[in-house]
């Protein structure tokens, strides 16, 4: 292929080694590689190696060894095909025989463009980051700020790695420490350096922290948000509204007040469950445990519809933990292999509802660390968050519901679509009881049925779960999308409230649900909760804070009630961005 390669299919090329190589090279040698590609495509190449050290940004005293390392790998050809006096002149080319392309097709490039289309959301932003590689070059020299905005070569492929796995919202789900070691050949530590680089230069905005032994999900990856609008996207840059919702004190992750409640049941469930079936007395008494912890910062912020029903708080309060009574004594009765799979364990300084624990103690504040249940809570929450936004993003009838009050629940269809769902523990039986419903068969002699009747019980145990991680994804709704809901509302380009009859019903038959994700945040980010909805013509993004307070002061004598809703459009500053969760706290400026 002799004729010139456009900057797209240059970046197209790239990407096909990019995604073959996984953790076969070097720092150096994906640098070498991803430069080799930019300045010279499928051509060869029989610059001198001082030349050559310029063009790629990489010393000569090391290039030769990076490029043998390609030649061995069989990414590039070392050949030397002139006679006479350059009969030593080394030539360079790809080897296109790595990424299994059918040259002989005309359209080769053109097909694996379409693929890396529909695989990679953010390619347009993966292109101005390949162009901009031109002024990046391996040097301990410190990064230049005004040109590449803080970029070095290491937090350079961090970054791309990053872009290579985020969705549309820039979040990136399942990309970890290993993940990044095998797209960069970077070890831990130059990693580590490379994200809060990305942090400190707003390429990050926030994240969700990587965790172990987790409850109900076996990812342990951090959740990423990037920051689409970075100035370095230049004209590439993505847009979009921002919209802030700010709890009244106290609060926290509806996660963990549920874990709260399991482990208190766990430790004291012989006050609460008493031997009548329906528990009457337990979901008041839980309510008002601890100074009525669950009315002050109760499970069910909306105040929901409820046709020919009472929608008392208390009431409403009382049937949420009810409910969640129910799938603490289903989820008990479950056997599975891993127990993770099924449970939460808290420490005493972690529940929210043990009698020696204060939210604003020392050990609520100390440095979390990797296996801390509040940063397995955090991970836990946030991606229940990003599963509970992409139901309500893709399905308009819950979405519309929700927005009037309706109390919504999710139902199994939805919550099977989901992406990511592979993040959970696959469920398994316990060995016992494969062994219980195997005597069982023999009993009645039909061993013949014994694999089918296991697969229904797992199948049968496997959608408690799924039960229980659904009513979660139902609470997230009611206390954070339905509040962004009412700001989309408010601040919408039409006025739905100034249109009548048949008007509005035409309006609301052509509304469209712009999808949207609640950005990730660390646990001890409880104050504000942030959702994102893109906008591809927007010049600018835009910010809407959102206060809930509660109408009355909860005192003794005054009856708990649901908190009204206070919008207000806002410019925020570089520090009130931090304080929202929408760069971290080390971010030297807005880079808008």
């Amino acid at each position: 292929m002799s004729e010139k390669i456009s900057e797209q299919y240059l970046l197209t090329l790239f990407l096909a080694f990019y995604q073959k190589v996984d953790g076969q090279l070097s720092p150096y040698a994906f640098w070498a590689l991803l430069k080799f590609v930019r300045n010279f495509g499928v051509e060869s190449t029989s610059l001198p190696l001082a030349e050559l050290s310029k063009v790629i940004g990489i010393q000569v005293k090391k290039l030769g060894g990076v490029l043998d390392e390609l030649e061995q790998r069989e990414i590039l050809m070392i050949s030397f095909p002139e006679s006479g006096k350059r009969a030593r002149v080394r030539h360079l080319q790809l080897r296109l025989a790595y990424i299994e392309a059918i040259i002989e097709s005309p359209d080769w490039l053109e097909q694996i463009h379409k693929r890396q289309n529909r695989q990679i959301s953010l390619l347009q932003l993966i292109k101005i980051l390949f162009i901009k590689s031109d002024g990046i070059s391996i040097s301990n020299l410190p990064p230049n700020l005004e040109l590449n905005y803080g970029l070095d070569y290491r937090s350079y492929l961090v970054l791309l790695r990053l872009l290579y796995g985020a969705d549309l919202f820039g979040i990136v789900i399942g990309c970890g420490i290993g993940e990044i070691e095998r797209a960069t050949g970077l070890n831990k530590q130059s990693i580590y350096r490379a994200i809060q680089q990305l942090k400190q230069f707003g390429f990050i905005r926030c994240q969700a922290n990587g965790a172990i032994r987790n409850s109900f999900i076996q990812t342990e990856s951090p959740i990423y948000a990037l920051n689409l609008s970075h100035k370095f996207w230049g004209d590439a840059a993505i847009y979009g509204k921002f919209y802030i919702l700010k709890y009244p004190q106290s609060h926290v992750f509806e996660v963990q007040k549920v874990a709260s409640i399991f482990t208190l049941l766990d430790q004291k469930g012989g006050l609460f469950l008493n031997n009548e079936s329906e528990h009457t007395d337990a979901g008041l008494n839980i309510l008002k445990y601890k100074n009525n912890y669950l009315l002050c910062d109760p499970l069910c912020w909306m105040k929901p519809v409820l046709y020919e029903k009472n929608n008392n708080f208390n009431v409403i309060q009382r049937a949420q933990v009810m409910k969640f009574l129910d799938h603490y004594l289903e989820l008990k009765q479950l056997h599975p292999e891993n127990s993770l799979s099924t449970t939460f364990n808290l420490k005493p300084h972690e529940n929210i509802l043990d009698d020696e624990v204060a939210l604003d103690s020392l050990e609520s504040t100390k440095v979390i660390k990797l296996s801390g249940m509040h940063n397995r809570l955090g991970l836990f929450q946030s991606l229940l968050e990003q599963w509970c936004c992409q139901i309500y993003s893709q399905n308009k009838s819950f979405f519309k519901m929700l927005r009037d009050a309706n109390p919504v629940v999710i139902d199994d269809e939805s919550f099977e679509r989901l992406k990511y769902i592979d993040s959970l523990y696959p469920y398994s039986l316990h060995d016992n009881q494969i062994q219980i419903i195997k005597k069982e068969m023999e009993l009645k002699n039909e061993s013949d049925k014994t694999p089918s009747r296991i697969a229904a019980k797992l199948k049968a145990e496997q959608f408690r779960v799924y039960q229980f991680l659904m009513a979660l994804m139902d609470l997230i709704a009611y206390n954070q999308i339905y509040f962004f809901q009412q700001c989309v509302t408010k601040y919408s380009d039409i006025d739905n409230t100034t249109k009548r009859g048949l008007d509005r019903v035409f309006a609301e038959a052509r509304e469209i649900v712009k999808p949207f994700r609640i950005l990730p945040r660390s646990f001890i980010q409880n104050t504000y909760s942030c959702c994102f909805v893109p906008d591809q013509d927007a010049k600018a993004d835009e910010y809407f804070l959102c206060e809930l307070e509660f109408q009355k002061a909860l005192q003794d004598a005054t009856p708990f009630d649901f908190p009204v809703q206070q919008m207000t459009e806002i410019s925020p500053t570089l520090e009130e961005l931090k304080n929202y969760g929408l760069l971290h706290h080390r971010c030297l400026s807005l880079f808008e």
